[in-house]
């Protein structure tokens, strides 16, 4: 969302005052709340026009992950309260945070 210090957790961690469900449309209407589209083809991503985001979701539907993309081929993310880190896209893919499902962008 162009936060790199803090994290919204009551709005995304917290079940209980989540005003969105933990899908991948969930989401979705979320990141619009804050400006955000979504968009089919966001290539090429080095443009620099907008801030691109990808959804990570499970095969049922379960939205696990948001990752920001910030140049060449890495992106950002906060794990838990952790630090934010930058890797490949493909490098959080798999059975933990599942793969991209949608990707979102706004423009700067």
């Amino acid at each position: 969302t162009g936060q790199t210090v803090w994290w919204d957790w009551e709005r995304f961690d917290d079940a209980s005052k989540r005003d969105f469900p933990c899908t991948v449309t969930g989401y979705v209407r979320s990141f619009e709340s804050l400006g955000f589209k979504l968009c089919e083809n966001c290539a090429p991503y080095g443009t620099g026009k907008w801030r691109l985001i990808a959804l990570m979701s499970l095969p049922n539907g379960l939205c696990t992950h948001t990752t920001a993309f910030v140049g060449g081929e890495k992106w950002a993310s906060k794990l838990g309260q952790g630090p934010v880190f930058s890797h490949r896209l493909e490098s959080i893919c798999g059975m933990a945070y599942g793969y991209p499902s949608a990707f979102m962008r706004r423009d700067w």
